[in-house]
């Protein structure tokens, strides 16, 4: 339930900057559609620059004069969702385009004649922003995934000694799963981290910070990628389930394999095997847990985890099939 509390409050903080960046872009189309065409002359034209402990940023500052139905106004608003960066270029082409004492159009809001606005194209909103913001996106629709899914899979008390090797759980079934993402899951961190790790450099080289139209084509060279590296990953490492048959007192290992009987078994072993992988520092082992029948040893299950959870699961497994731990 905690953790569930965290992603929604993570997902809640997404949403809040979304609606922020939504309300940007909502405006600049009503004014695009909605507001006034008038003729202005530029005041003043100018790069404002900023510095703090996080560097200097530059911001074009266009000033104009226009006339709406009889009346003198003045306004100083370039575009909506405009954001301060450390594109100087950017920032200097603004200002070369719209130099002082030039002629140039701007939107008027009807309704309110003091707001108006020069440029409601959308080249002004950078993209940088929502191709920075996906990898957050994918982290906290993470969190809330795996919230979810461990709350619909019905865990129990009893069940925790499963820890994440859970897959659903019900008063006549138990299903175990391989510790593996799933390939939404890795669809989501490749995504996010393609995002980050190309489409944030790749914007920024070629110098695309202000051309929001650009966002398109890099996220979805990041979503095509993503969706190849879940299709690839499933095929290699399609984890495996062991279903337990609470009614019929049965086991299958793959669940797609023929059920054994839970009587015939006489006792579980585990063998446990370091995996030369670490996860947050912590060394992950391959247990392999086997059931003795008259026939000869069955697998049981087989998973990847910490050093004592293979002999914890094999306990919890053998309490499942009533026998000694």
């Amino acid at each position: 339930m905690a953790f569930l509390i965290l992603a929604l409050l993570c997902s809640g903080v997404m949403i809040g900057i979304d609606s922020i960046l939504g309300r940007q872009l909502l405006q600049e189309r009503r004014a695009r559609l909605e507001w006034t065409p008038v003729d202005a002359v530029v005041r003043s034209s100018e790069v404002e620059k900023r510095r703090s402990e996080d560097g200097t940023t530059y911001s074009p500052k266009v000033a104009f004069r226009y006339r709406f139905e009889g009346a003198e106004y003045e306004s100083s608003r370039y575009a909506f969702g405009h954001f301060r960066s450390n594109d100087l270029d950017y920032a200097r082409e603004v200002v070369h385009r719209h130099p002082e004492g030039s002629a140039i159009s701007v939107h008027v809001d009807p309704e309110d004649p003091g707001e108006a606005v020069v440029d409601v194209t959308g080249q002004a909103f950078p993209s940088f922003i929502v191709v920075f913001l996906t990898p957050f996106h994918c982290m906290a629709v993470l969190a809330l995934g795996s919230a979810l899914r461990a709350l619909t899979a019905g865990r129990s008390r009893s069940d925790r000694r499963y820890r994440d090797l859970v897959a659903m759980v019900r008063t006549d079934r138990l299903i175990l799963r391989e510790p593996r993402r799933a390939p939404w899951e890795i669809t989501l961190i490749t995504f996010g981290g393609l995002a980050m790790l190309c489409g944030l450099p790749l914007i920024f080289a070629l110098g695309l910070m202000g051309a929001s139209a650009w966002t398109v084509p890099v996220l979805t060279g990041c979503a095509v990628g993503a969706a190849v590296s879940a299709r690839v990953s499933r095929s290699r490492n399609a984890p495996r389930f062991l279903q337990i048959d609470r009614r019929l007192g049965t086991f299958a290992f793959p669940a797609d394999e023929e059920a054994a009987p839970i009587r015939h078994v006489r006792s579980l072993k585990v063998r446990s095997r370091d995996s030369d992988v670490a996860v947050n520092e912590v060394p992950q082992f391959d247990h392999v847990i086997t059931a003795e029948l008259e026939e000869g040893p069955l697998p049981v299950f087989s998973f990847r985890g910490e050093r004592n959870q293979g002999q914890a699961v094999r306990d919890a497994l053998a309490s499942e099939f009533g026998l000694p731990s």
